[in-house]
């Protein structure tokens, strides 16, 4: 089987035409071993129907590093053992993706420490009003005292 790669992929993969050509790129073993399941039923639907739908995996690339890519494939028509397979790197939109994450997670903690604060102002305030409230015995030391207990904001009752 001859393989064509266009400078998009051998860049986004590290290799030159150099290693294509001398057979040093190795589609097969670009794949990580637990993307191969998906390779495998990407190949069941070419040889099923011709094409199989685009999926989202990853490419080793020539240094070891990873690289996340979207990859779909069809069989020229009436041939099947030709055909074009596209190969679209996502990084930018992994990096994205896990940038919203991100911020979502943040916007969620925001989100908490403000609602913990103004149940916190309004406890004070409430307390506040208690506190100030003709209801409060200054001579009691502080406390409260008979009829003046049934302040709302200081009942336990």
């Amino acid at each position: 089987m001859r393989v064509v790669a266009n400078q998009a992929i051998l860049d986004m993969l590290g290799y030159s035409r150099e290693d294509l050509v001398s057979d040093r790129v190795r589609w097969t073993k670009r794949t990580p071993v637990e993307w191969a399941s998906a390779d495998q039923d990407a190949l069941a639907q070419m040889s099923a129907t011709g094409s199989c739908k685009p999926f989202e995996k990853e490419f080793f690339r020539k240094d070891g590093s990873r690289v996340p890519i979207l990859v779909g494939g069809a069989f020229f028509e009436g041939k099947r053992d030709e055909g074009v397979v596209f190969v679209i790197d996502m990084t930018d939109r992994k990096r994205a993706e896990e940038a919203l994450r991100e911020a979502q997670a943040e916007l969620a903690h925001v989100t908490r420490v403000t609602t913990l604060g103004e149940l916190t102002a309004s406890i004070a305030h409430e307390v506040s009003l208690c506190i100030s409230s003709p209801y409060f015995s200054e001579g009691s030391g502080g406390a409260l005292s008979g009829e003046r207990r049934k302040c709302v904001a200081c009942s336990n009752e």
